[in-house]
């Protein structure tokens, strides 16, 4: 006779491979919804022109001379290339705040949600699929923001001097090291975004804070570092600056710190409140 240990053992065991299976089944279904959401891919290839085109005006700033506005003698270096595309950071960073909003805000803000409650009653399973969809979509809007902003300014180089600078001056570890940062920076600042937009559940409210947040806000706080060094950006911008100046030291740690507070507050009301 099986003993009753062995017997509960078996249980938790039945009880994770449900939870496994209705949390697959919950991803299948919010990736399904996700792509199907036309707002969604339309800022996606937004993100790849915007960052294209910011790439290319930045670039074009550092081959040519500022006083006559002619192109200078000197072909641009891969490092001048990759200053130019971070220089446009404080655009490039709207791309992911806009898919971390749009990934939720056309499900919770609607009566759909009831619906979707239905189909997954668990809500922490939901909110687990969720952000798992969430972080996909962000990292690949991420993605498509830096590789347009490299794109573009790549082109510029080349058109300028016949030919840019060789790929392989790219990969340099400080270079990789900034681009990385650049990337990381705005996978987070999408996650805050989607946090956010969470828990206030409300198209206007969250496009309104967080765009003010990174346009206005921060620009206005510059002023007063001791006080600019929290924001979730200014921290934040310091994974691809590297400023010995930096306002803070940890500005990625204070950025993911945003994130993760923003994520489970509204992961906490998600959960608690009525549809």
């Amino acid at each position: 006779m099986p003993s009753p240990a062995a017997d509960a053992a078996v249980c938790r065991g039945n009880d994770m491979d449900r939870r496994a299976t209705a949390l697959g089944r919950a991803i299948a279904a919010e990736w399904s919804k996700t792509i199907s959401l036309r707002v969604l891919p339309a800022t996606m290839l937004g993100a790849i022109v915007a960052a294209a085109l910011l790439g290319a005006v930045y670039a074009f700033g550092t081959v040519t001379d500022p006083m006559t506005g002619k192109i200078t003698a000197t072909s641009p270096t891969a490092a001048e290339l990759v200053d130019a595309v971070l220089g446009a950071m404080t655009f490039l960073q709207v791309v992911a705040v806009l898919i971390g909003i749009f990934v939720i805000i056309p499900d919770v803000a609607s009566p759909v949600i009831r619906t979707t409650l239905l189909a997954v009653p668990r809500r922490g399973i939901l909110l687990g699929a969720k952000l798992i969809i969430a972080s996909a979509a962000v990292a690949l809007g991420a993605t498509a923001a830096m590789l347009g902003g490299l794109c573009g300014a790549g082109i510029v180089g080349s058109i300028a001097f016949d030919n840019g600078p060789p790929l392989g001056s790219f990969v340099t570890e400080e270079i990789l090291q900034r681009v990385a940062g650049a990337w990381l920076y705005l996978a987070l600042i999408g996650m805050f975004a989607f946090g956010s937009a969470l828990a206030l559940r409300q198209l206007v409210p969250a496009l309104i804070g967080l765009l003010s947040l990174v346009l206005i806000l921060s620009p206005l706080l510059s002023a007063a570092p001791g006080v600019a060094k929290w924001l979730p950006d200014t921290a934040g911008s310091q994974l691809y600056l590297h400023d010995a100046s930096a306002h803070h030291p940890f500005g990625g740690l204070v950025l993911a710190a945003w994130a993760l507070v923003a994520i489970a507050t509204g992961g906490l009301l998600f959960i608690r409140r009525d549809a």
